[in-house]
């Protein structure tokens, strides 16, 4: 796994070469213009990204863009950009690693793997997935 491309996925400065790292910048908080960053990479609405964290758009509107999120939603929030660095190192494009995250997938319940970052499980469930595409292993 890439640590320093999920920190560029959400427009981190912080270096992070390991995970470790990414527990510490969870911690401390990411900026909320990260949620932009990684809505631009996933090529899907604010909006929508912001259902996945859990939080009320209209909280978020009050937070300047400097500010930090929570650590639960910071966490959560890198835990998403994980799945998509995943997705772009399997897939090696990010059109196609994008498309995979929105179509409906047999493996994962007849659901788009997007459906199911809203919990830790799913994303669990989701790298999974991707683990088994990596080594041609199918469900």
């Amino acid at each position: 796994m890439n640590y320093e491309f999920i920190a560029r996925t959400l427009n981190l400065k912080h270096p992070v070469p390991t995970p470790f790292d990414l527990i510490e910048i969870a911690r401390m908080g990411i900026p909320k213009k990260s949620i932009n960053s990684l809505a631009e990479c996933l090529h899907i609405p604010i909006s929508e990204l912001i259902q996945y964290l859990h939080v009320s758009e209209r909280t978020l509107q009050r937070y300047s863009p400097d500010k930090l999120l929570s650590s639960a939603i910071s966490d959560h929030l890198l835990q998403i950009a994980k799945v998509y660095s995943r997705s772009l190192e399997v897939f090696e494009d990010a059109e196609d690693a994008s498309m995979w995250l929105k179509q409906v997938n047999i493996s994962l319940g007849n659901v788009p793997p997007m459906d199911l970052v809203d919990t830790i499980s799913g994303i669990e469930m989701v790298l999974d997935e991707l683990t088994r595409i990596e080594y041609g292993v199918f469900a």
